[in-house]
C-alpha cells in the first residue's frame, strides 16, 4: 500500500519526490502507465502544484516522460538504458567502497543482521512467493547501507534514481522465482560483506562488480526471453534490438 512520505522539515515537493518515488520503485508503476496526479493529489489531501513540480523533476532525471496529450507517463525503458543504470549503479558502489575501506570505517552489525535474514527467507520463497518482496528489500537495505557509509548524500540521491528505474522494468513483467538465484545472491552478500570487514579493497570491487554484472545479465536476458515468448509484448518491444535496415 502506498502512503504519502514524510520528512522532518521537508516541503512538501520533497514529501511528493518521495510519495512518487516509492511508487515508481515498489511495484506500483508499469512501464507507460499514466501518473495519477488528480489520485495522489486526492488521496493524500495535497494540492497537484507540489506533485507537478516532483513529477518535472523526475522527468529531467528520466523517470517519467511528458507529452501534452497524455501528460506525465513512466518511462520505458531500453535495453541501452538498463545497461547504462547498471554501469552507473556499478560506478557508486565502486567508488563507496573505495572511499570506506579506503578510511577503515567501521561496518556496523546491521549489515550482519540483513545478510542472517536474508539467508534464512531465501529457501522459502519459492513455495512462499510474497517473501520476495521482502527479500528484495533487504537486498536494497544491505546495498545502500554499504553505500551510506561514505557519507554523500548525493550519491545516495543518485543510487535511488537508478534503482527506481530498474525496479520500474522489472515490475512491468514476471520474474522468474527460483531458489539458487536467491541463494547465490546471499552468499556474493556475505563474500562482499567479508571483504569489507577485512579492508580488502581490491577484493570488495571485484566482488561487487561481479554481484552487479550478474544481476545486470539476468536481468537483460530474463526481459528479452520474455519478449520471445509474449503474445502481446507491449512495452518490451522497446527491449529488442533494432533491425539492421542495411539487410
Amino acid at each position: 500500500m502506498l502512503h504519502m512520505a514524510k520528512g522532518t522539515g521537508s516541503t512538501l515537493e520533497e514529501q511528493a519526490m518521495k510519495t512518487l518515488l516509492e511508487w515508481l520503485a515498489h511495484g506500483h508503476a508499469r512501464p507507460g502507465q499514466a501518473l495519477p496526479l488528480r489520485e495522489f493529489s486526492a488521496k493524500f489531501g495535497m494540492s497537484r502544484t507540489p506533485l507537478r513540480a516532483a513529477a518535472g523533476r523526475l522527468h529531467e532525471q528520466g523517470l517519467l516522460d511528458y507529452d501534452s496529450r497524455h501528460g506525465f507517463t513512466v518511462t520505458v525503458p531500453t535495453k541501452a538504458d538498463l545497461m547504462e543504470f547498471f554501469d552507473l549503479r556499478e560506478m557508486t558502489e565502486l567508488h563507496a567502497a573505495t572511499r570506506v575501506i579506503g578510511a577503515r570505517i567501521p561496518i556496523p552489525p546491521e549489515l550482519d543482521r540483513v545478510v542472517e535474514e536474508a539467508a534464512e527467507i531465501a529457501p522459502k520463497i519459492v513455495d512462499d512467493p510474497p517473501l520476495h518482496s521482502r527479500f528484495w528489500r533487504l537486498d536494497v537495505r544491505f546495498h545502500r547501507l554499504l553505500l551510506s557509509l561514505a557519507g554523500n548524500a548525493r550519491l545516495l540521491d543518485l543510487w535511488d534514481q537508478l534503482l527506481a528505474n530498474v525496479r520500474v522494468y522489472q515490475f512491468g513483467k514476471t520474474t522468474p522465482l527460483s531458489k539458487s538465484r536467491f541463494t547465490k545472491t546471499v552468499a556474493e552478500h556475505k563474500a562482499i560483506l567479508a571483504a569489507y570487514r577485512a579492508y580488502e579493497e581490491a577484493e570488495a570491487r571485484h566482488l561487487l562488480s561481479e554481484h552487479i554484472r550478474r544481476i545486470r545479465d539476468v536481468t537483460i536476458a530474463t526481459a528479452l526471453e520474455h519478449l520471445e515468448t509474449a503474445d502481446e509484448p507491449d512495452w518490451l518491444s522497446h527491449l529488442a534490438p533494432p533491425e539492421d535496415s542495411s539487410r
